[in-house]
């Protein structure tokens, strides 16, 4: 978020074995202070346990992006190379999330629409231009699981699929009325990927790596327009 035009970032560390809820302390060192003006849009982590290497957190932002270290408590500022414009991170996804080094961001360089992606865990980030003849920005990604070269990124009423890691860019569905906003894979079926929208609800599917897609209705009531989501494996939760 952000406090007195300064982004501000909290973090908790979370014991399955705890009944009370963790303190939240700040985590915000190396940005606050320094990035003034500036909001965080968007968080993604690399996954690790007291067993396995501490990982770094991404945090996106309006005029480019941060990496953390594992925790998040001192902050690097990621290098932008490609792009006419620093760029604006809405969204952020990693792969894979254990052990990973590749990650997708949609949002905007300048005024118009742009994806970057990076192979080093968000140090350094590539501009790709998405095939947009207005000006705004994309609102969500979604890395297919095996493949960094796979991608959909959200643009108003498209979906955006590339398949050869960014070069090529595609409209896999298109939809009246709404847009966009929310995307997910499923991380255990690659070809399998969600996406959501407002501001009237939409939940959509598909199993071919965005061929074709299904609609999904709400269950009960009418809900509102989806922001974000993610995909579960129900088995591996506690």
């Amino acid at each position: 978020g952000g406090n007195a035009g300064q982004p501000v970032l909290w973090r908790a560390t979370l014991d399955n074995f705890e009944i009370t809820p963790p303190d939240w302390e700040r985590a915000d060192s190396g940005i606050a202070g320094i990035d003034t003006g500036t909001v965080i849009y968007s968080l993604a982590a690399y996954y690790y346990t007291g067993h396995t290497p501490p990982q770094p957190v991404l945090a996106g932002t309006g005029t480019g992006c941060w990496q953390g270290s594992a925790g998040g408590f001192n902050w690097t500022a990621s290098v932008f190379r490609g792009s006419p414009l620093f760029g604006k991170l809405n969204a952020i996804d990693v792969m894979p999330k254990w052990f990973g080094s590749h990650a997708w961001a949609a949002g905007r360089s300048g005024v118009t629409p742009a994806a970057f992606s990076s192979n080093d865990q968000g140090l350094n980030w590539k501009y790709h231009g998405l095939p947009a003849l207005i000006e705004g920005e994309a609102t969500a990604v979604a890395i297919a699981p095996g493949t960094s070269d796979t991608v959909y990124v959200a643009l108003y009423s498209n979906l955006m699929r590339s398949m050869d890691g960014g070069d090529t860019w595609v409209q896999c569905y298109h939809i009246r009325n709404n847009r966009f906003t929310a995307l997910a894979c499923d991380p255990e079926n690659p070809s399998h990927v969600y996406a959501g929208g407002g501001p009237d609800f939409v939940l959509m599917r598909s199993t071919d790596f965005g061929d074709s897609w299904s609609s999904i209705s709400p269950v009960d009531g009418t809900p509102a327009g989806i922001t974000c989501m993610t995909v579960a494996i129900m088995d591996s939760l506690p």
